[in-house]
């Protein structure tokens, strides 16, 4: 069993050099001219620890831009909620019509990347393997088992409900649900109807603009603390009310209401239903409320947001409809889906129905979850005053571009407040959905609060993007002992970016050699690629511009053991590069027997990639692979996503007992096979 050292394999992005060059004359150096070469040129492996892979999103949503996060290992923990520990490679969005395309380079260990959102109405976090260099995601993937015939925008209307409980007053609108997406239908009285993503609400707002403008208002990106409770209003101004009159004084004598179920956020399977009373009645306490009957319109919610976490649910391609019914006003006429004016409709959440449900549980466990939830008091009502210590459990908001009413849940205002004064974590997006009217007038409040607009700047995003060691062998070109320590780097880069703009990129190194390890004066360089130069500044007090895009940051590493030193590039509006997915766009390199402002000088830099015209061409120059002659050995290598590198004994070769033997059967492999080799030092 390989025995693992304590090196930190942080798994970050990084980006391959580019430029292919030609040969060197040293007899330990590859030529591809001289006899003594054993391999042509386009065989010597480049020793990249990077794979390129193409990434493609469709989530099959029309006028929604989503943000997401990339990650190579999974950013969730076992509660559901984003564990902050775990930093992601890539911070972006999807264009307008929520897709993303792009190239993307990442460690050759990683074989399954994770595309997380907190966009409330896409999947939450998509686990994607890597197969054929591709990883990709489109709605219709989970589309292939489906087995729910909706009745398209057409609805007819039932006249009976289903008991989950009579005792408890717990009835359904439904007799079934999808296993595969955990959405109801009933067949027989054709409730429920899907309705497309690509759906206008109104002639100037998509389904998407209205998610994109709540994801913005409630800010569903802070896991803890995200505190949505300035949106709280009391029980006159959160119910749905049928008014008598519309805003404009005509009488309104009844109203279809469809509940459009938009998103579940929280981490418990909830179910949820509504319950009605007369508008006029006054002083209602909790033994009211909680004496009304109280029918069930989606029986599990949560979870299928997490494609492949937890209970590996599907997740729907469309969004589900339910057209509520009134059942007179004592309770037990024959349904109507038809409210009349004068009644208002509260809301209800049985959280945390989970239990011992498995993922395709049948409809009467479901049923029966949901009645011993209840039972125990795992219950929120609309109505405050019904709840535990009074919690406010939903707000409501109204949003004025498509004239819909939208609610949503606090799923853990049950419980006691806690530690912070908190409900929950008083985000209050745990479940969200909207009231659909006909005619919508008849359920207008003004004094509503509304949703916020989506910002026309996008808000700035900070993440860190690579992470790795650069060592090198300054022994060029005579060839070397091969033990890449003479000197030693440990980097990282920062980038904030501003929707598809990055507006600054911060580089941190940090000279982690040995003392002693190089005999010569070793100076650290890099050249900038085009486009990604801005406005430099440096901590270094040696950071000397040699030419356009190529600096020096350091003088001698022997002379800075231990020390950190950071480059920051910022961009103003007229030269913003745009926010790709590879970002340590710079070649980085050193110069041995480093004399300032000296030309015709010796560099070492990665393998494959280009020297700078102040190169010696008796010493490599511009024609340099950096590699031995037989192409095994490099005289750098990017430790792409490794930190805390136990550096290898001096004078012992790379891949010899004791010093990563490993890395011989990599390079055999070109990169292929044992691409965790760094992290077994003695080969156990």
């Amino acid at each position: 069993m390989r025995k693992k050292n304590l090196s930190k394999a942080l798994l970050f992005i990084t980006i391959l050099g580019s430029g292919f060059l030609s040969a060197c004359s040293n007899k330990d150096l590859y030529d591809e001219n001289k006899t003594n070469t054993t391999k042509d040129a386009s065989s010597i492996f480049d020793f990249s620890m990077n794979q390129t892979i193409s990434l493609n999103l469709n989530y099959g949503f029309t006028g929604l831009k989503a943000g997401f996060k990339i990650y190579t290992k999974n950013p969730m923990l076992s509660d559901g909620t984003l564990n902050k520990e775990v930093a992601p490679i890539f911070t972006g969005y999807t264009d307008s019509n929520c897709k993303f395309s792009k190239d993307l380079i990442i460690p050759s260990s990683v074989s399954q990347i994770y595309v997380y959102s907190s966009n409330s109405t896409i999947p939450r976090l998509l686990p994607l393997t890597i197969t054929n260099g591709k990883a990709e995601y489109t709605t219709t993937d989970n589309a292939t088992s489906r087995n729910i015939s909706y009745s398209g925008s057409s609805i007819n209307i039932g006249t009976n409900y289903s008991t989950i409980n009579s005792a408890n007053k717990l009835y359904a609108i439904y007799t079934d649900y999808s296993k595969d997406y955990w959405f109801p239908y009933n067949p027989v009285q054709n409730l429920y109807s899907s309705l497309s993503y690509n759906a206008q609400l109104t002639s100037n707002s998509s389904l998407g603009e209205l998610i994109e403008r709540l994801d913005y208002g409630l800010d569903a990106s802070k896991t803890y603390g995200t505190d949505n409770s300035q949106y709280i209003r009391d029980t006159e101004h959160v119910n749905t009310t049928i008014a008598n009159k519309s805003q404009s004084g005509e009488t309104v004598d009844g109203a279809h209401l469809d509940l459009v179920f938009l998103a579940a956020t929280g981490s418990y399977q909830n179910a949820m239903a509504y319950y009605y009373y007369p508008s006029s009645k006054k002083d209602m306490d909790a033994e009211y409320i909680k004496s009304l009957p109280k029918y069930f319109v989606y029986p599990r919610t949560t979870g299928s947001l997490y494609i492949g976490y937890k209970n590996n649910g599907s997740y729907p391609t469309s969004i589900i409809k339910a057209r509520l019914q009134f059942f007179g006003a004592d309770y037990k006429s024959a349904g109507t889906d038809v409210f009349p004016a004068g009644y208002t409709v509260g809301w209800m959440l049985v959280a945390d129905i989970e239990g011992s449900l498995n993922y395709q549980a049948s409809i009467n466990k479901v049923n029966a979850n949901i009645n011993t939830a209840y039972t125990n008091g795992q219950v929120i009502y609309s109505n405050k005053e019904a709840n535990n210590n009074q919690n406010p459990g939903c707000i409501t908001l109204y949003d004025k571009k498509s004239e819909k009413v939208v609610i949503g849940f606090e799923d853990q205002a049950f419980q006691n407040r806690n530690s912070y004064g908190m409900i929950g974590d008083n985000s209050y997006n745990d479940i969200l959905f909207y009231v659909d009217a006909d005619p919508v007038s008849a359920i207008y409040d003004p004094d509503q609060p509304n949703v916020p607009d989506t910002p026309e700047t996008l808000p700035d995003q900070t993440y860190k993007t690579a992470e790795g060691t650069l060592a090198f062998e300054d022994i060029w070109p005579n060839g070397g002992d091969y033990d890449m320590n003479d000197v030693a780097i440990e980097y990282a880069t920062e980038v904030t970016v501003n929707g598809t703009n990055i507006k600054k990129i911060i580089d941190t190194y940090k000279v982690v050699n040995k003392r002693g390890a190089a005999a010569k004066k070793d100076a650290f360089g890099f050249v900038i690629n085009d486009n990604f130069g801005g406005t430099i500044t440096s901590s270094s007090p040696e950071f000397t511009k040699e030419a356009d895009g190529q600096y020096i940051l350091f003088n001698d590493a022997q002379e800075h053991i231990g020390e950190t030193f950071t480059v920051t590039r910022t961009f103003d509006e007229s030269n913003y590069p745009q926010n790709v997915i590879y970002v340590r766009n710079y070649n980085p390199f050193i110069v041995a027997d480093y004399v300032k402002g000296a030309k015709d000088r010796i560099e070492i830099h990665l393998p494959k990639t280009a020297s700078t015209a102040w190169a010696s061409s008796n010493n490599g120059g511009e024609n340099a692979y950096y590699v031995n002659k037989d192409g095994k050995y490099p005289f750098g290598i990017d430790l792409s996503g490794v930190t805390n590198f136990e550096m290898i004994s001096e004078g012992k070769k790379i891949g010899s007992a004791g010093e990563y033997p490993f890395f011989i059967n990599w390079v055999e492999s070109t990169g292929k096979s044992y691409t965790d080799w760094y992290l077994y030092k003695n080969g156990k």
